[in-house]
């Protein structure tokens, strides 16, 4: 048995170790995965495992996944998800939910097939809940800031999970004119929205991603959920208007490819929908990927390195680097041109 895992922010409990009977996968590393071993990571973006769902080639025997109680229908949705689960449930064998008493519908959400099985009943949280990102700090909101002069009138922010977008949320507070277009919605959406940094439109998801609170939110507020295959699709995306796509990087190198999965040898992320957006943003009128990264790590070495091996974003897609000293445009910069330019801001 493989058992593929999506995003998780704390550790699962295991019945039994991995072994030659038992293995484990995910399109996504990170934090709630750390520390088993061995486990595999299935690099694809959201878009590339949407494709291997519908090619066949990733084809679940089973998914289990969370889910609302029954509406009067005795209809159940995934809450606040789409993604690629609606792909996921429709060529499944078997669809296995835990009902979670307190999630709400959220216009759009996936609905669970009606032979679902239903393994348990998860009564609303006591404690408090773990974040996916720590708290940012003074270098975080200069990076902020100056992505925030690179944004244009009214855009279409893809705003991703992390101390930067965190602290980019809180720099357009009374903007009044961002719409958001994005694969997650955080409680840095929120935020926005109650800082008035929101258009009057609809903010457009694939996930609602956060503790109760937030999706009790938006299941109240203008949100609508698409599945992946058009939130994270890169022609749909480049088809919409001044797409500006804000992405975290690990480093960064002079022609401007990213990496944003590896520290060392050591894969602590995953490709999420990194490429899908910046190949969009790239292709958007008036659109823009936007890499955003602290100039050096926790033991201050330089995030910009020589040469980044099988990058997570292609340079040709990247049309801005923010780090805390500065921002520079890189579109129609000669190669020499772009390692002086990001030379200047690391």
């Amino acid at each position: 048995m493989h058992l593929v895992f999506g995003m998780r922010r704390t550790p699962p409990e295991l019945p039994f170790a991995p072994s030659g009977h038992f293995t484990i996968g995910t399109f996504v590393p990170g934090r709630g995965l750390r520390g088993i071993a061995p486990i595999s990571y299935h690099r694809k973006s959201y878009e590339g495992i949407c494709a291997a769902l519908v090619s066949g080639e990733f084809r679940p025997d089973v998914v289990i996944t969370c889910a609302t109680p029954p509406d009067e229908q005795g209809r159940r949705t995934l809450g606040g998800i789409v993604s690629y689960l609606d792909l996921a449930m429709a060529r499944a064998g078997r669809v296995v939910v835990e009902e979670v008493a307190w999630l709400p519908y959220i216009a759009g959400s996936a609905p669970v097939p009606d032979d679902c099985e239903v393994l348990a009943v998860r009564p609303a949280p006591t404690g408090p809940t773990v974040g996916f990102s720590a708290d940012h700090d003074e270098i975080d909101a200069r990076v902020a800031a100056h992505i925030a002069d690179l944004l244009p009138d009214r855009p279409r922010l893809a705003l991703g999970i992390g101390r930067i977008p965190d602290a980019l949320a809180l720099s357009l507070a009374g903007r009044g004119d961002v719409e958001v277009l994005t694969g997650v919605v955080t409680e840095a959406v929120a935020g926005m929205a109650a800082d008035g940094a929101l258009a009057d439109a609809t903010i457009r998801s694939m996930s609602v991603v956060g503790p109760p609170s937030l999706l009790l939110w938006a299941a109240g507020a203008d949100v609508v959920l698409s599945s992946s295959t058009t939130i994270q699709s890169p022609s749909w995306l480049g088809g919409q208007d001044r797409f500006v796509a804000v992405l975290g990087a690990l480093s960064v190198d002079g022609a401007g490819n990213v990496n944003s999965e590896r520290i060392g040898s050591r894969t602590v992320s995953g490709l999420g929908g990194a490429p899908d957006f910046a190949r969009g943003a790239a292709a958007s009128a008036n659109g823009l990927c936007i890499v955003a990264v602290r100039s050096s790590d926790a033991h201050g070495k330089s995030r910009l390195v020589d040469v980044v091996e099988d990058p997570t974003l292609d340079g040709a897609w990247v049309g801005a680097v923010a780090t805390e000293h500065g921002a520079v445009r890189l579109t129609g910069l000669r190669p020499a041109e772009r390692r002086r330019a990001l030379a200047a801001i690391f």
